[in-house]
């Protein structure tokens, strides 16, 4: 059977006006939208989702707590020693402000948890200054897994302090049911290259035109594939500003004899907002596909700059933190065939 899977949108209620995707443009090309479909097989995926709308009361800021016990919770044991995808998402705002919303993966078996209390991964989604205002967080990571071992892995959440609040994951409704908040679990056949790094960044009067590395020696990856074939790229980071009117640029660059597409600017790019408030994180993430040939050596750099030049201001990458992990910037490549 044939399907087809294409994006659509709308206003979240009627609007006179115009809404838009796309930032930029950068040399004539806006921030890329993308959709990805690959086949996978059911044996190596699990996944769930619900259409409810959650409310966390009080949060102390500290304690992360399920989501969804029940119905975000997956528990799975690995076919083989290998590698997980995770991913989480939900769209996260606040009542009050002046409280951020953490979303986190946490996971139990085998070496899991690597911290005690904390999960393997998490965002901060801003709330700082905006009440009623949905963020798209998403939440990913790369997890080493033994075959034959029984992992748990859930959805969690709290606030980024403790007080009296009042947070939500879930927009609309729509027909009676709130935008879908989902976790899914990947057995990767080949192994990606990932980056990670829980320090926080930071970049001071940026020209809002020179793409800079966030962490040329942390965030940068290489692939040489051994037949021609295609690579994702996922990129991710908490960005925000400590100063309202710029917003946050970050894009993957590439490199080798035929890339970058566009001198001195990244394959893939994103626009993170900040225009209007300050100290509020937005979980950005970017997904984009690159064509490789056999035998050539490719790098991936994670890159950023502000929009526009931004003589004395400073933006930053990375939230929190939780002990002296600041919430984790992440590249990663997964290759398909090569």
């Amino acid at each position: 059977m044939d399907y087809v899977a294409f994006l659509s949108w709308k206003t979240n209620k009627a609007d006179a006006g115009s809404i838009y995707a796309g930032a930029g443009p950068i040399g004539g090309r806006f921030s890329p939208s993308c959709i990805r479909e690959h086949f996978v097989s059911s044996a190596n995926m699990n996944k769930k989702k619900s259409s409810s709308q959650y409310n966390l009361t009080n949060s102390n800021g500290v304690t992360w707590q399920d989501i969804d016990a029940a119905n975000l919770s997956i528990t799975f044991t690995a076919p083989g020693d290998g590698t997980v995808l995770v991913e989480g998402n939900a769209d996260l705002w606040t009542e009050k402000a002046g409280f951020n919303q953490d979303i986190g993966i946490s996971v139990a078996g085998g070496a899991f948890p690597t911290t005690a209390g904390q999960p393997e991964a998490w965002k901060e989604s801003g709330g700082f200054a905006g009440t009623f205002s949905p963020n798209a967080a998403f939440v990913s990571d790369v997890l080493s897994v033994s075959g034959s071992t029984s992992y748990t892995v859930k959805l969690q959440w709290k606030t980024n302090k403790g007080g009296t609040s009042k947070v939500h994951a879930g927009a609309g409704p729509i027909g009676g049911k709130f935008s879908p908040t989902g976790l899914t679990i990947e057995f990767l056949s080949a192994t990606p290259v990932t980056k990670v790094s829980t320090l926080q960044y930071h970049l001071t009067a940026s020209d809002g035109q020179t793409w800079e590395a966030v962490d040329a020696f942390n965030l940068i990856a290489s692939l040489t594939p051994s037949s021609d074939c295609t690579a994702w790229i996922g990129f991710g980071a908490d960005l925000w500003t400590a100063k309202a009117g710029f917003n946050q640029d970050f894009g993957v660059g590439v490199g080798d004899g035929t890339f970058p597409t566009l001198a001195n600017q990244p394959e893939g790019w994103k626009e993170s907002g900040g225009f209007a408030g300050t100290f509020s994180p937005n979980a950005a993430y970017g997904l984009t596909p690159v064509n490789l040939v056999a035998g050539d050596t490719y790098t991936f750099a994670l890159m950023w700059k502000t929009n526009k030049n931004d003589p004395n201001g400073t933006i930053y990458a990375g939230a929190g933190p939780i002990g002296l992990n600041y919430s984790p910037t992440r590249l990663t490549v997964i290759p398909i065939g090569c």
